[in-house]
């Protein structure tokens, strides 16, 4: 028998700030299926039953890599390609200049982190799949990371919502099941998935407001602790190559990165001084 095509498909994606508007403490929800006539995402917590959360009219782009994406620097545009097959959704390619305004910008997860690259080359090579190309790594503070075939895709647009977690919901497990809008959560259709909100996003921010860092180099700690924040010099390699001068922070198993700017100062705790960002170096 073959699937029912209005079977929901539905990924949590705990992002940096895209936009610098939206909160930064709420995940993005991306939702598809074969044939998608909008979505009810219902909430229970602590199994006090279900309850309708929010709800949803597009279809976002979803799909998984058929090729390996290697690690790569961050930023530039960088001359590689991948494959990847879609589950729904077209993709197009767009000059640079366009894209960097805002489109073609794709969420790809490795293990529990996500990266999130732009690509201005897409090349149509056999039914719903693309080969994209023209990249620029490691946008919006994401670290470049090395993505095996079978890794999630997930094309950053409008029809990608946020769901709407309160900041006193943070770390309390819910169950979610999103089901089709004209069949009950109860229905074969919905999928159902497990999330505790983790505020990380939320947290990044508050360690830049007063930021202690423990050390001032070039080379990454090998076993970061959690919200652990590291200066960057001017060579850095690994997991800062690309981000001289960077405020890096460790948080739910991945670096975030804070440009530097003039008079940014930050507390060296290793020195037991301030150091301040002015004429292109940390002084």
């Amino acid at each position: 028998m073959s699937p029912d095509p209005r079977t929901i498909t539905a990924i949590i994606l705990d992002l940096p700030p895209i936009d610098g508007d939206e909160p930064r403490h709420r995940p993005l929800l991306a939702v598809s299926a074969a044939r998608f006539g909008g979505a009810h995402v219902w909430r229970s917590v602590g199994g006090d039953g279900y309850r309708l959360w929010c709800s949803t009219g597009a279809a976002a782009t979803m799909g998984r890599l058929v090729t390996a994406l290697d690690a790569a620097a961050a930023g530039d545009w960088r001359d590689q390609s991948f494959e990847v097959a879609l589950d729904h959704g077209e993709i197009y390619a767009a000059p640079r200049a366009v894209v960097l305004a805002g489109i073609n910008l794709a969420a790809i997860r490795a293990g529990d982190a996500w990266e999130l690259v732009r690509f201005a080359g897409a090349e149509l090579i056999g039914p719903a799949r693309y080969r994209l190309s023209d990249l620029h790594r490691g946008c919006h503070g994401t670290t470049p990371l090395a993505a095996e075939p079978g890794a999630d895709l997930v094309l950053i647009d409008d029809a990608v919502v946020r769901l709407p977690v309160h900041l006193r919901e943070i770390g309390i497990p819910m169950d979610l099941r999103i089901s089709p809008t004209d069949r009950p959560y109860t229905d074969a259709t919905a999928a159902r998935i497990s999330y505790t909100p983790t505020g990380g996003l939320h947290r990044w921010p508050e360690l830049l407001v007063q930021p202690v860092a423990l050390t001032v180099g070039n080379v990454p700690p090998a076993t970061p602790g959690e919200a652990e924040v590291h200066l960057v010099s001017d060579a850095p390699i690994g997991a800062w190559a690309d981000r001289a001068y960077h405020v890096a922070g460790w948080l739910f198993g991945a670096w975030r990165f804070q440009p530097p700017f003039e008079g940014y100062t930050v507390w060296d705790s290793a020195a037991q001084r301030s150091r301040t960002f002015s004429a292109g170096a940390w002084r």
